[in-house]
């Protein structure tokens, strides 16, 4: 499967999509469910519909592409040039429980950069 193909939403309505709690890329449910977050491995997203309401959310506003991280200045503005080809929320309402964001840390994961806006 093509990179672009895993990374960007299949669904058309916005209110089907989900934005990854750790690093904010966008997909649907059923995306995160067969692939998990492909920045985010480490979050256990494939075939778990809890952990998917757990990490992900439907609150976020804003969204942009990017196709080629490491030449975009979209991708280095937002600080995303060590991710994945895809679509990301420029906000995101919502955070991590405490216990993914411990488990995710010993298991080597990497907390991004928070993108609330109610912070």
């Amino acid at each position: 499967m093509d990179d672009y193909d895993s990374t960007t939403p299949t669904e058309t309505s916005l209110n089907k999509l989900r934005a990854c709690m750790n690093c904010s890329l966008v997909k649907s449910a059923h995306q995160f469910s067969i692939r998990g977050c492909e920045n985010c491995p480490f979050l256990g997203l494939e075939n778990d519909r809890e952990r998917i309401q757990l990490c992900t959310t439907p609150n976020f506003s804003g969204l942009f592409s990017v196709m080629r991280p490491l030449e975009s200045w979209v991708a280095k503005w937002q600080r995303i040039v060590k991710l994945r080809s895809g679509c990301y929320a420029l906000s995101v309402e919502g955070e991590l429980p405490e216990d993914i964001i411990e488990e995710m840390l010993e298991n080597g994961g990497k907390a991004h950069r928070v993108r609330a806006t109610s912070r």
